[in-house]
């Protein structure tokens, strides 16, 4: 067996060399600003749950908005399944100016996820195979709620052990997401650490590996 990393695409790659520029190509692809009125820099928070959304990390966060957003920009991908739910929940809460500023509600990424995942200071997500090999890549810092139906907490457990992301189980996302990503966005020192924790594992070259293990293997069998 050869270990080659999973392989991610390009376009992550280029866009994780430079995370203040990813930032501000992300802004100008959705239209919004990441910017305080005063010109500061606030860390940004991606939240999302995989292509369909996450209806548990979708509640947990709602729920928590008020916690997380003195601290920093909130880019919620929260799917087009549940969009119909934020609809109804914004018709019923209502945010400070200050706070409402920072909060940026889409249905769905497509071209500029590359940009979100090499843009954002932190991440709530899902624990699926890509993002043992995104991530690092990106150098993402992460709290993971990982799927036990299709046991993904093997997959979050990589990063953990490492000291690169922490694991805030479904049942918890109530009554600890707040407080962790409140802790998150105000210690840079601590997204260091786990930022160079995830260097340490990135695998950027993946797909250069597994092309090249392929050549040898075909060389192997008598093909030029």
């Amino acid at each position: 067996a050869v270990v080659t990393g999973y392989p991610v695409r390009t376009e992550l790659v280029d866009a994780a060399q430079d995370r203040t520029g990813s930032r501000r190509k992300l802004a100008q692809a959705l239209g919004v600003s990441f910017d305080e009125p005063d010109g500061a820099q606030l860390p940004l928070l991606l939240v999302w749950g995989g292509s369909s959304g996450s209806r548990a990390i979708n509640q947990a966060t709602w729920g928590v908005l008020a916690q997380m957003l003195p601290h920093g920009h909130v880019l919620h991908v929260v799917g087009t399944r549940d969009w119909p739910l934020f609809e109804a929940w914004q018709k019923e809460h209502s945010l400070a100016p200050e706070l409402a500023q920072r909060y940026h509600p889409v249905a769905y990424l497509h071209d500029a996820m590359p940009l979100a995942l090499a843009g954002a200071d932190l991440t709530v997500a899902r624990a699926g195979a890509s993002t043992l090999g995104e991530f690092p890549v990106a150098r993402l810092p992460s709290i993971l709620a990982p799927l036990h139906s299709v046991n993904q907490m093997d997959n979050a457990q990589v990063l953990a052990t490492r000291g690169a992301a922490v694991i805030v189980e479904d049942v918890d996302l109530p009554q600890q997401l707040g407080p962790t990503v409140a802790g998150l966005l105000q210690d840079a020192g601590w997204r260091g650490q786990m930022e160079a924790a995830l260097a340490a594992v990135a695998m950027p070259d993946a797909a250069a590996r597994i092309a090249a293990e392929l050549v040898k293997l075909a060389g192997q069998g008598g093909r030029s």
